[in-house]
């Protein structure tokens, strides 16, 4: 397997596209769906089956008994850390 080198933004994502889940780790507070057919045989994790910014029905339609679903979702709030109150 090769190295994973790219890092997507959500503007560079469209659907269909083949994806590692390391190369949208840096997308935040946006849904991304991928599925991989059971039966595959493919190097990455998954295909993009959906993007937005919650689950909807396009997104529930992937998940079928011949495919695994890989939800994606990086919150936003995890990156501010612990937050101490002075007193």
């Amino acid at each position: 397997m090769q190295a994973v080198t790219t890092k997507y933004t959500v503007n560079d994502l469209k659907e269909g596209m083949r994806v590692f889940k390391e190369q949208l780790s840096s997308i935040y507070d946006t849904w991304i769906i991928l599925y991989r057919p059971k039966n595959s045989i493919m190097d990455e994790d998954g295909i993009i089956g959906f993007i937005g910014s919650e689950p909807n029905e396009k997104s529930d339609a992937l998940y079928t008994e011949d495919n695994i679903i890989i939800p994606i979702y990086n919150d936003s709030t995890e990156l501010e850390g612990d937050i101490f109150d002075e007193e």
